[in-house]
This record gives C-alpha cells, sequence and structure tokens, in this order.
C-alpha cells in the first residue's frame, strides 16, 4: 500500500495553492497526455498556458508564463529591440520566442507544426547535424575550426 503522502510531510493535490509554482510538467503516453490536455483546458480555458516541449511532455504555467514572455523581459532589460535577437527552437513550447525574435529559426527536425505558425522564420538544419552552429557560423562569418 502506498504511503500517503500528508504522511511524509508533502501537500497532497487538494492542498497546494498553486503559490510559487512556475510550471507543472506531465511526462507520460501522448494519446493519455493530449486528453489531459484537452481536460485541463475544459476546466481552466485560457487561464493557463498549455504547450508542448515533446509530444509526451505536456507544460502547464500561468496564462503570461512562456518563452517570448522571457525574451521580452530581458531584452527590455539589456536595453535591445527584438530585431537584435536571433532565436532557435524545434517544438511548441518556442512559438512565443521565436515570433519575438528579429531572426527566428525553427530546426530541420522540428514539431511539424512549427514552421506552419511561424511562416517567416528560417528553415535550418538538423540539430543533429549542428544546425545552430552551422547557421551562426553563415550568420556571422566564422570559419570552421578543425
Amino acid at each position: 500500500m502506498p504511503i500517503p503522502a500528508s504522511a511524509i510531510g508533502s501537500p497532497t493535490p487538494g492542498e497546494l495553492d498553486g503559490e510559487g509554482v512556475g510550471k507543472v510538467l506531465y511526462i507520460g503516453d501522448p494519446f493519455e497526455v493530449r486528453r489531459l490536455a484537452a481536460t485541463i483546458r475544459a476546466h481552466h480555458g485560457e487561464r493557463l498556458h498549455l504547450t508542448w516541449s515533446m509530444a509526451t511532455s505536456l507544460e502547464i504555467m500561468a496564462r503570461s508564463v512562456n518563452k517570448g514572455t522571457a525574451l521580452a523581459v530581458l531584452l527590455q532589460r539589456l536595453g535591445l529591440g527584438p530585431e537584435a535577437c536571433l532565436a532557435f527552437g524545434d517544438n511548441l513550447n518556442d512559438i512565443e520566442m521565436l515570433a519575438l525574435a528579429g531572426e527566428a529559426h525553427v530546426m530541420a527536425n522540428a514539431h511539424p507544426e512549427l514552421a506552419g505558425r511561424l511562416p517567416a522564420a528560417e528553415r535550418i538544419g538538423h540539430h543533429d547535424l549542428q544546425g545552430v552552429a552551422e547557421r551562426l557560423r553563415a550568420r556571422f562569418d566564422l570559419r570552421s575550426r578543425p
């Protein structure tokens, strides 16, 4: 018989208030995770930001939490505009970041929907073939080292 969480000092799901929680990540069978996402969306609507880092990984955060929001804050702190930023992405959790970046790059191995959602983004090589490094070499006219 499993030991209840309350017996070891951890809160049960009903006791959690959400304060201090940045992200909840569910990893599992793709069908089950998609079903969970539909249930969460039905109960919470747009109050939560749901995204995917892989077909098996559902990320749940507050509505305004995403890589694009983080990038906007960073650019503001650095005194830079989006045009000064290059970004690289391969999955749906990269959409907001890539939409903001002045130069958005979508990996060849990216989720099939990513390029369609960001038609202005440049398609680059596969991550296994050092697609980011190759693009940076070309962008900054760097020579390959032997």
